[in-house]
């Protein structure tokens, strides 16, 4: 089986999406598979994360793949991925609405099967500008495709009746890490860990303007970028909070070893990726109930705490006091995320690329 990934940009990213695309390339070629990926990037680009040796990339080089396009544009972009996908690719994947849209237009009256990955929850159209129109539009495009990958089987709930036949899960993978008492690291008893882009979907204010009305005595820690860094930098000083800002960083073992929760106060997620490492590594997770991603994995009071409602710092400031006084089960959080394996995590993706073509 010949398979064909394409998701927008890989240079200078540390998208969760670019990650996990590049996972399901290295899995697919271990069990035997031809896989390539195809991007808008420029020829000689450098990607963020390390490419796998089995894997092709070509970079089709039209644009700027982080600006909207225009038609030429486009139309040059169909024309570059039509012709990949007519050296024999049987299944080709685009990553998020836009990028399948693109790629089944390039596909027309080719015998190539095309899967839309989605990698968010559809929630995140309550928060957005036209979010109901562009839902119907998203759901329209979505039709078009063989199979819609979705991260968790509570998200069917978002998607209408007409899509429901051709949804598959392929949730991701989490690698179970130490966190050992014996480790030179010391615990803190009330270290805040957020790591995550500024943006407003992650929605940092909100875990400032709760910190500022915490009652338990806190550090705080902020790992990331983006272009909300400054403003929440802005609104720290403001707000008078003594923060930690680090660079991103691929390593994030250490600070999970220190800390005593991760909080990600986020609007939605797909499948938050860094929650679900913090609760491999034995760390609680903070959050809230009503952020899609969240509640499918953390268990309220068993592996962090949930506050009510969304975007809220008065409730979000409650459950954060609650998770710092609480003592949790190391061994009982990283139990509950043993199911999302590697091999599951690849064994999904194959399935969902056989049962395409069937």
């Amino acid at each position: 089986m010949k398979v064909l990934l394409f998701s927008r940009s890989y240079k200078d990213m540390a998208g969760g999406i670019e990650k996990k695309s590049l996972e399901i390339a290295r899995g697919l070629a271990e069990l035997g598979h031809q896989v390539e990926i195809i991007s808008l990037d420029s020829p000689g680009d450098q990607a963020f994360y390390d490419w796998p040796e089995s894997v092709g990339w070509h970079q089709v080089g039209i644009g700027n793949p982080m600006l909207k396009a225009t038609a030429k544009q486009r139309y040059r972009r169909i024309i570059a991925i039509r012709r990949r996908l007519k050296l024999g690719v049987d299944v080709a994947i685009g990553f998020q609405v836009g990028a399948f849209a693109l790629l089944r237009l390039s596909s027309i009256g080719l015998n190539v099967r095309v899967i839309a990955a989605e990698r968010n929850a559809p929630t995140l159209f309550n928060y957005i500008r036209f979010g109901k129109l562009k839902k119907f539009f998203s759901n329209l495009i979505l039709f078009f495709a063989c199979k819609v990958a979705i991260l968790f089987p509570e998200y069917e709930r978002y998607y209408p009746f007409y899509l429901k036949s051709k949804l598959v899960v392929t949730p991701n993978w989490v690698s179970i890490t130490s966190n050992d008492s014996g480790s030179k690291s010391v615990k803190s008893d009330n270290q805040i860990l957020f790591v995550g882009r500024f943006s407003y979907q992650k929605n940092v204010d909100c875990l400032l303007n709760a910190a500022a009305l915490m009652t338990s005595e806190f550090e705080l820690v902020l790992v990331g970028s983006g272009d909300g860094l400054e403003s929440a930098r802005d609104t720290a000083k403001r707000l008078e909070i003594t923060c930690t800002f680090i660079s991103p960083t691929h390593n994030l073992e250490p600070l999970y070893r220190t800390s005593k929760l991760l909080c990600l106060p986020s609007r939605w997620e797909g499948f938050p990726n860094v929650a679900a490492e913090a609760l491999a590594a034995g760390l609680p997770v903070v959050g809230f109930s009503e952020c899609a991603g969240l509640p499918e994995l953390v268990l309220d009071e068993n592996s962090g705490e949930l506050a009510l409602g969304n975007g809220d710092p008065v409730s979000l400031a409650k459950a954060l006091d609650l998770a710092i006084a609480r003592e949790y089960s190391a061994t009982n959080i990283v139990e509950s995320v043993s199911k999302y394996t590697h091999e599951a995590f690849i064994q999904a993706w194959e399935n969902a690329c056989l049962n395409a073509i069937a």
